[in-house]
């Protein structure tokens, strides 16, 4: 097995594009990043990102891919000698004092490597968010919700970075400051990958849905976000389905979300208006014994 750093987002979809969109749903994620970063290197921060392919017998044997000082992101292995892959892997890794906060990936990559990278370095895992990784190819929109969508713009700014910190509380659990928030905002609002929308009833936003990480064909739905005393009405199971529904009339064979298992609530309501479960997905952090 022989690891192959890569100096950009080209040359590493140059090598590993076509391994990856095999399995292009399961792939959302690193393929999404590796999109995004293609045209803007700069978009999750001024490190430089990291790109690298395990090659085994003149194959991609897996791809991986990190935003410094965010979680490495995983592919699955290819079927064959998936062991000697994730070995080689993460003595390469360990011996460059390479930096991994945390594993994201589908489940059985980042188990099999927080397994050996925890046996290798010593540390410690945990699992942080278990997911499920769902496509919709045809809408099945809610009847009955009243309003519409609107895409966001700059003057939406404000609002947008509010919903962005409540999202980020609601869906991990991790309370961003004011300023991270601006900054996540812009990101979305300006980036050409992205695009966020509103569901709005008389003119008012109530719901917000956002794309990002486009695919060969399909784009990932993200940021699906309504404030507490607002839910329970069906907006944003409308605004999903509108937007859905939006990519895939813009040539898109398909939209891709990622869902929290621990809320079964919105693993149903994404079922509802056509999304059909993938694979599962874990996000697994490190920690140093007795920290």
């Amino acid at each position: 097995m022989q690891i192959q750093h890569w100096p950009d987002a080209a040359a590493f979809l140059e090598r590993a594009g076509g391994f990856l969109e095999q399995r292009e749903a399961s792939h959302t994620l690193i393929l999404g990043l590796a999109a995004e970063l293609k045209t803007n290197p700069h978009l999750f921060g001024s490190a430089p990102p990291f790109y690298a392919t395990v090659d085994g017998h003149g194959e991609v044997m897996m791809a991986l891919l990190q935003t410094p000082p965010h979680a490495l992101t995983l592919s699955l292995a290819r079927p064959g000698d998936e062991d000697a892959a994730f070995a080689a892997l993460v003595e390469h890794l360990a011996g460059h004092a390479t930096s991994i906060p945390a594993i994201s990936g589908p489940a059985d990559s980042a188990r099999r490597f927080a397994d050996l990278w925890c046996l290798r370095t010593g540390q410690l895992s945990q699992v942080k968010l278990a997911m499920r990784i769902y496509e919709l190819r045809q809408v099945q929109p809610p009847t009955g919700v009243p309003g519409s969508i609107r895409r966001a713009d700059q003057q939406d700014s404000a609002l947008v970075a509010s919903w962005l910190r409540g999202f980020q509380e609601d869906a991990l659990g991790e309370t961003i400051d004011p300023l991270r928030a601006n900054l996540a905002a812009q990101r979305w609002l300006s980036a050409p990958s992205r695009a966020l929308y509103f569901w709005q009833v008389n003119q008012q936003p109530v719901a917000m849905v956002g794309v990002s990480g486009p695919t060969a064909h399909g784009i990932r739905v993200s940021a699906v976000f309504t404030p507490r005393e607002l839910r329970g009405r069906g907006y944003a199971s409308a605004c999903v389905a509108a937007v859905s529904q939006l990519q895939l009339d813009s040539g898109r064979s398909f939209c891709t979300l990622f869902t929290d298992l621990a809320n079964p609530t919105s693993n149903k309501i994404y079922q509802q208006v056509g999304y059909r479960p993938v694979c599962d997905a874990l996000d697994i952090q490190f920690l140093n014994r007795g920290a």
